[in-house]
């Protein structure tokens, strides 16, 4: 497990910053106001001795920790763990949003509860699943460099399966 583990003092926490235990963790394990995740490992004289944990960086986009309960080991996105901490989610909404679009914020006032749908439409994220969607390819076709707008447009010119073009892209960008 990464961590970095430091006292808990002034200058390494916010005045406002609050903690809760995180409910399935049986205290072992706090999310703070300020997208923070500690292992708790005493409570002496009402003042937890935190641990706080690094985060990771996945295949997912958000940051993620790994929490052990006994010897089970799970994977937490961290603004699941805040929101589930510190917003009311009266209507069950499924999907946790992050209000400026920055994955790394994961402040609570940064976010907040919502569908599948308003998450999708929000801010500028069409437009760039859209940048991502259509990547830019040159293929070479007897003997001639040719470039087209994406994958589906090569394949619609010269005929050639989009799989083997994907294939053939993907290898010629670690070339």
């Amino acid at each position: 497990m990464r961590y970095m583990s430091f006292p808990q003092d002034a200058s390494h926490e916010d005045e406002n910053e609050q903690w809760k235990d995180i409910d399935w963790t049986e205290g072992l394990y706090q999310v703070s106001t300020l997208g923070r995740v500690a292992r708790v490992h005493a409570k002496g004289g009402g003042c937890p001795l935190r641990t706080i944990l690094k985060p990771m960086h996945s295949t997912i986009k958000y940051p993620t920790v790994h929490l052990s309960i006994n010897t089970r080991r799970k994977r937490c996105t961290i603004h699941r763990l805040v929101a589930n901490a510190f917003l009311p989610n009266p209507l069950n909404l499924p999907q946790v949003n992050h209000k400026d679009e920055n994955p790394d914020n994961n402040r609570v006032e940064n976010l907040e509860w919502c569908t599948e749908i308003y998450n999708h439409n929000y801010g500028t994220c069409i437009q760039r699943s859209h940048e991502k969607i259509s990547t830019k390819v040159a293929i070479e076709i007897n003997g001639e460099l040719r470039h087209f707008p994406s994958i589906r447009e090569c394949a619609r010119q010269t005929g050639m399966d989009r799989g083997k073009i994907r294939r053939i892209n993907e290898l010629h960008k670690f070339l």
